[in-house]
């Protein structure tokens, strides 16, 4: 299960998180913090709270859940907290990650100042780390510019945090107070900790709406010739999905099912080994797409767009079941 993290300034910061539901906190401290805003936020907050800045290697003695910090900086000797490595795009990952299941319990990508990490790292990117993440058995979490657009898409990545700042804050700047309608908002776009999972419900007839993502190309392992293997294909691929109608005209993303969602989960599947069949590729959009509990069925049309001079594929409907 996905985690909210907020990042805050001061206790008042803290209580209205709290109030919010957000799941975890993070402070920076100062280089020359005394902490006592630190203990202040400790006081505010009931949940995991996050200590990174000069001063967090020092902070063994505040009762944090966590310190970050540069996953290729040395532990504290006497940290009291977990220590979790920061990771910027671009860096070795291998490496990273190696050194961070040394000395870190968990390891946070991120962007820098002023950048957004979904445009500084492309989905190849974040897919391959998530991937290697798991394959360490290593905690990971992504942060940076991240916006309510960007939570569904992501989400598919399977991340243990997500880490928001500008977004939460009023007019989307760093020196602007938390926005709780922001907060509220990004927090009902990621289950709950814990929450139990609602059940599906059947759709109503003539209660849907059709999205759809039409004529996308990627380049593709695929085919089940030895000549098509070690070489990328173009193919094509039209979805239509059935998406439970809103009961009002929708104000925010808690009122939609978003496109990215469609368009990631075929760039991420894209990025996977070699694949023999387009059924088997279509199978696997379909069924992840169904999961969503918005959605009442899902219409996937895979081609092959470098066979022939036309196309060949296959299309097919998956409905969910009642």
């Amino acid at each position: 299960m996905t985690r909210m993290l907020v990042r805050v300034v001061d206790a008042n910061e803290a209580a209205e998180a709290a109030a919010a539901g957000v799941d975890a906190i993070e402070l920076v401290l100062p280089e020359d913090s005394d902490l006592a805003e630190a203990h202040a936020v400790r006081a505010a907050f009931a949940g995991p709270l996050r200590l990174r800045g000069a001063a967090a290697a020092a902070a063994a003695a505040l009762p944090a859940e966590e310190i970050a910090l540069p996953y290729d900086a040395p532990a504290p000797a006497e940290a009291g907290a977990a220590v979790v490595a920061l990771i910027g795009p671009g860096a070795d990952r291998l490496e990273a990650i190696a050194q961070a299941k040394a000395h870190a319990s968990a390891i946070m990508l991120e962007a820098g100042a002023q950048r957004r990490l979904v445009e500084a790292a492309g989905v190849a990117e974040l897919d391959a780390f998530a991937f290697a993440c798991r394959a360490a058995a290593l905690p990971f979490g992504l942060a940076g510019g991240l916006e309510a657009p960007d939570v569904a898409r992501l989400l598919l990545l399977e991340p243990d945090v997500l880490g928001f700042d500008i977004a939460v804050r009023r007019g989307h700047r760093p020196d602007g107070a938390l926005d709780r309608a922001a907060l509220d908002a990004i927090r009902a776009l990621i289950p709950r900790h814990g929450a139990a999972a609602a059940a599906p419900r059947a759709p109503a007839v003539l209660a849907n709406d059709r999205i759809f993502v039409r004529d996308l190309v990627v380049p593709l392992a695929i085919g089940a010739y030895q000549a098509e293997h070690g070489a990328r294909q173009r193919v094509r691929f039209c979805v239509e999905a059935d998406v439970e109608r809103a009961p009002v005209a929708p104000h925010d993303m808690r009122d939609v099912f978003s496109y990215d969602v469609i368009i990631e989960t075929i760039r991420v599947l894209a990025q996977r080994p070699h694949v023999t069949f387009v059924e088997t590729l279509a199978e696997e959009v379909a069924a992840s797409l169904i999961a969503h509990p918005a959605l009442a069925a899902v219409t996937v049309k895979v081609e092959k767009l470098d066979v022939i001079e036309g196309s060949v594929g296959i299309e097919i409907t998956r409905r969910r079941p009642l």
